[in-house]
């Protein structure tokens, strides 16, 4: 593993955020997502940064300031953040694998999704919120930590038996499929707005057997129609008294060993034939599908509806469009997906972090 070694100078860290701050407000079209990675970030003073995204893998950011940053997707595999200041941060869908955090602060932190296999947790501070992300974050190698015992120790459910609304399977491992949820998750939380009776879920648990934490399914997005949510945390079917009416999932690139053994036509039906099996248990009318590995040749999105316990393939209309039972209409366009209003025949962009109808 290499040892960070270069030293960013403040002009230049200036140069690297500002180019990051103008990819993220021209939705990825212009400027650079910022490369940090193997740099010397000791004790650097980055509170309320937003870095969505950024690669800082590797880097040294030991006692480095982060309070309130915005790390939302980005990756920090084996970056030191001893000593590091993190409370208030957003580490949502974060890869910290082989990261230190020791005696990091975290209380106050959103560690949702955060991927910290191997990672270095001793003598972190932490409140209950950050407590139970750690203690459902990969669970079988952080376990190797006393530490980790100690947090699973500290938590206790109130009523014996714990729903987590996160693991650190269930989260996108690569920014790009970050950047296309967030997208959508923002366009679909715009097109509902002024319907109080929907709920627009990014990355929350889905329950369907009171007892049974076994008994769920993960999707990266859910939707559900003319329904105020009865619970708070993780959606739990019985106190609900519903299923989401639709999800959708992004597929993330297959380990390069198994790549190599299967056809590039098949990847995807390797990956959504196990998600469909656990919708179809849970009831869910509506799954879509996209592929966001850049070298995958084929559709990448894809749509099913459940018709007497069996999903059948949405087809394109004419458009090449997918229609959704959710007043909207998805379609590929490269790497991302392109949304449209059916009722207004407008599209919507997001955009600087707005959406808006064209």
């Amino acid at each position: 593993m290499p040892d960070p070694k270069t030293t960013l100078h403040q002009n230049e860290l200036a140069g690297v955020l500002a180019a990051h701050r103008l990819w993220l407000a021209s939705g990825f079209a212009e400027g650079s997502c910022a490369n940090l990675s193997g740099m010397q970030l000791v004790d650097a003073d980055l509170r309320g940064i937003d870095l969505r995204g950024a690669d800082l893998s590797h880097g040294s950011l030991a006692g480095a300031d982060l309070r309130e940053a915005d790390l939302r997707g980005a990756n920090l595999f084996g970056a030191d953040l001893s000593g590091a200041k993190l409370g208030g941060a957003d580490l949502s869908c974060t890869r910290l694998t082989f990261a230190s955090l020791r005696a990091a602060d975290l209380r106050g932190a959103s560690l949702r999704f955060a991927d910290l296999s191997a990672a270095d947790l001793r003598g972190v501070e932490t409140d209950d919120e950050a407590r139970e992300h750690l203690v459902w974050a990969h669970k079988d190698l952080a376990t190797r930590l006393p530490e980790y015992y100690e947090l699973v120790r500290s938590y206790s459910p109130k009523d014996g038996v714990h729903y987590p609304d996160a693991d650190g399977y269930t989260v996108p491992p690569n920014g790009l499929q970050g950047r296309v949820l967030l997208q959508l998750n923002s366009i679909l939380s715009w097109h509902f707005a002024y319907r109080e009776r929907v709920t627009v879920m990014l990355s929350s648990y889905v329950y369907f057997e009171k007892g049974n934490p076994e008994a769920a399914v993960w999707p990266d997005l859910s939707v559900v129609l003319d329904h105020k949510r009865q619970g708070t945390e993780a959606f739990q079917t019985w106190v609900e008294g519903r299923v989401p009416d639709f999800v959708l999932d992004t597929l993330p690139p297959l380990p390069g060993e198994t790549l190599d053994m299967m056809p590039a036509s098949n990847r995807m039906k390797w990956d959504v034939e196990w998600l469909k099996r656990g919708y179809a248990s849970a009831g869910i009318e509506e799954v879509f599908c996209f592929q966001s590995d850049p070298d995958f040749e084929g559709q990448r999105l894809q749509g099913w509806r459940l018709h007497e316990g069996r999903y059948l393939l949405i087809q394109p209309d004419r458009r090449g469009e997918l229609r959704s039972l959710l007043g909207v209409s998805l379609r590929e366009d490269g790497i991302k997906i392109r949304v449209r209003d059916t009722a207004s025949g407008k599209d919507y962009v997001y955009e600087h972090g707005i959406v808006k109808q064209v």
